[in-house]
């Protein structure tokens, strides 16, 4: 944590400090990440994650960023309105600042159908079987494969995108509404 953020979270609670990480499993169906579900106030964030890693980030982006938990949040006038879960290392760029600090997401993905599998074992198989038919797919040569689910019918309200290495395994998952 830099001069900036201390000085700006320094009244913060850290809930964290002495714990194990929070429960972060994710639930497709219900659109919630562990506590954090859709339109939730960032407040909740301060309060049971306490500060992000970045001030600017969270006040000129509004990304919540916990390279620690493997998160980002971004939030639009005060509530939370996307996730980001990366369990491999991160390859945008605005995140490689953070780098070093990464942790792989450690919760679970509970798909509509109620199977039920850590975030880490999750298989581009696994998508496939447990969810409809995606929206679009994109495999790229020697990159990975990026599913997109946008307004289907078992996830009617959300846009989803699920980015696998080339090798099948997760990367990283979006989640919006």
């Amino acid at each position: 944590m830099g001069l900036q953020e201390w000085l700006f979270f320094r009244n913060w609670p850290r809930p964290r400090q002495g714990g194990g990480p929070p429960d972060l499993n994710l639930d497709i169906a219900k659109r919630t990440l562990g506590i954090f579900k859709e339109d939730t106030l960032v407040e909740t964030l301060k309060e049971r994650l306490g500060p992000p890693v970045s001030w600017s980030r969270m006040r000129h982006q509004r990304q919540w960023v916990y390279p620690d938990l493997g998160v980002i949040f971004e939030s639009e006038c005060g509530l939370i309105v996307e996730y980001l879960v990366v369990t491999r290392q991160p390859e945008l760029s605005p995140l490689r600042k953070w780098q070093g600090l990464w942790q792989a997401w450690s919760g679970s993905i509970a798909f509509p159908d109620g199977f039920r599998r850590q975030g880490l074992e999750i298989r581009l198989d696994d998508f496939l079987k447990h969810l409809e038919e995606p929206t679009d797919r994109d495999d790229e040569d020697g990159e990975g494969t990026t599913l997109v689910y946008s307004l289907t019918k078992q996830l009617p309200d959300i846009d989803l995108e699920v980015e696998f290495t080339p090798e099948g395994e997760l990367r990283n998952l979006d989640i919006s509404w």
